[in-house]
């Protein structure tokens, strides 16, 4: 069997479709390991419009965007410095 390929001829590339990007889904538990946050901080958190509201699945299943929660960690920062002692992180005491 004998192929000749043609190297002038011009090979179409093949659009790939754009996809939205997909969002990560985070259940309580894991934002709450994420943030160090207890779930009734989260909750009084989302309240006080400081924390990212979670987006509802069911009637009673909600989850956090990761992205969301994520910028939300992004906007901190420490307002005491912190130290380490014996291997953990503390506040510096205000004394």
């Amino acid at each position: 069997m004998n192929v000749q390929v043609k190297s002038s001829e011009s090979v179409m590339a093949t659009e790939v479709p754009s996809f939205p990007t997909r969002k990560k889904l985070l259940r309580r538990q894991q934002v709450e390991e994420m943030t160090g946050l207890s779930c009734s901080t989260i909750y009084r958190k989302m309240e006080q419009g400081e924390f990212p509201r979670p987006v509802s699945l069911t009637r009673n299943s909600v989850r956090w965007v990761e992205a969301e929660v994520l910028a939300w960690m992004d906007t901190l920062a420490p307002t005491q410095p912190t130290i380490r002692i014996e291997g953990r992180a503390r506040r510096a005491s205000s004394k």
